[in-house]
């Protein structure tokens, strides 16, 4: 037993017109509003499968649902992450400038510990006069 889309439409907007007819369902919908997303469907669980007619209309207001979302994910315009290819390079071109410091500071410990003259104050300023370039 299945609903066509038009019928389906036609009972979803049915549903939401009720919703702002009766004082009934006022309360169902101040109340509804107040119980959390877990509340929520173990109340549905527990209601829907017991009733036919409901299934069938959670059903087809479930699938136009789906189908009205993948509508909008199909002209929803592609993400464009150009953006990240530039934090990329930025973040490569850091990694080498750490390498080549690195890579500095270990040249110049070894020329140190090799120097015979590694107290020397001239010594240590060449270093870190290299380093600051």
């Amino acid at each position: 037993m299945s609903i066509s889309a038009p019928s389906a439409k036609r009972a979803k907007t049915q549903i939401q017109n009720q919703t702002s007819v009766s004082p009934e369902i006022s309360l169902f919908n101040e109340r509804l509003n107040n119980l959390s997303h877990d509340q929520l469907k173990e109340i549905v669980k527990s209601i829907i499968p017991c009733n036919p007619t409901l299934l069938n209309q959670f059903n087809v207001i479930y699938q136009i649902n789906q189908d009205e979302l993948a509508e909008k994910r199909r002209k929803a315009p592609p993400k464009n992450f150009d953006y990240l290819k530039i934090h990329t390079q930025r973040y490569e071109i850091s990694g080498q400038v750490s390498n080549t410091i690195l890579d500095s500071v270990k040249i110049i410990k070894k020329g140190l510990k090799e120097s015979n003259n590694y107290n020397n104050y001239e010594t240590k300023l060449s270093a870190l006069e290299t380093l600051k370039k």
